[in-house]
Order: C-alpha cells, then sequence, then structure tokens
C-alpha cells in the first residue's frame, strides 16, 4: 500500500477537489495545510475544516480564503434556523455543510440511545 504526503496528493492532482479534516485542530497542523494550499494554488478546490467550533474558527482565522465546511455546532444552529425560519437572519460563511448519516450516528452513540430515539434516528 502507498501512502502519499499532501504535499505529493496536491502535485499529482491539482485539479480534484480535496476535504481535509483537521482532526485535533492543532495551530501546527492547520498552518502545515495553510501553506501547502497556498503553495499549490488549491483555494478554489481544497475544503478545509474542524467539526468542533474552536477547530473552525482557528482554520478560518489561519486563512480565510480557503473554503470551509461547517462545525457540527454551525450544522445544528443552520438546520434549526431554517426550519425555524430564521435562516436569513444569520450570517453562513461556510461553503460546504457535512451531516453525518443518521446511521453513523447510532452507530457511535448506540450504547446511550433508548431504542425510541433509535427508531427515530
Amino acid at each position: 500500500r502507498t501512502f502519499f504526503t499532501l504535499d505529493a496528493l496536491f502535485s499529482r492532482h491539482h485539479d480534484v477537489t480535496i476535504h481535509i479534516d483537521t482532526k485535533g485542530g492543532s495551530r501546527e497542523l492547520i498552518e502545515g495545510v495553510s501553506e501547502l494550499v497556498e503553495k499549490h494554488h488549491r483555494y478554489g478546490n481544497t475544503i478545509w475544516g474542524n467539526m468542533s467550533a474552536a477547530g473552525a474558527e482557528l482554520c478560518n482565522r489561519t486563512n480565510p480564503r480557503i473554503l470551509e465546511f461547517m462545525s457540527i455546532r454551525r450544522v445544528i444552529l443552520t438546520y434549526l434556523s431554517f426550519y425555524t425560519g430564521t435562516i436569513g437572519l444569520f450570517p453562513i460563511r461556510s461553503c460546504v455543510m457535512d451531516i453525518p448519516l443518521p446511521s453513523v450516528v447510532l452507530r457511535q452513540f448506540q450504547d446511550y440511545l433508548s431504542s425510541p430515539q433509535r427508531v427515530l434516528l
């Protein structure tokens, strides 16, 4: 099996959209990814972010030119504001909204959910 570095992946597949989840949200990792995106001029086809609000904010502060996906908190707030009719009152700066599949949520939290809650998912 061959593993590529992000630098090599950007070099080989410069026209392919790549989705990067900066797990852990460390400043060093986020700055390194930002530098690689700048080096390869991939502002239009690289999407990055973090599922935690703090990590997503760090990504945005580090390089706001890179397309960003929503943190789980922003997904929930956007979803709720849509159904309450207040979506126009909140700015949406993210370009991508990742919604976890119910089966994935169920698998992760099955020990904590009751039978009626599982049926709802």
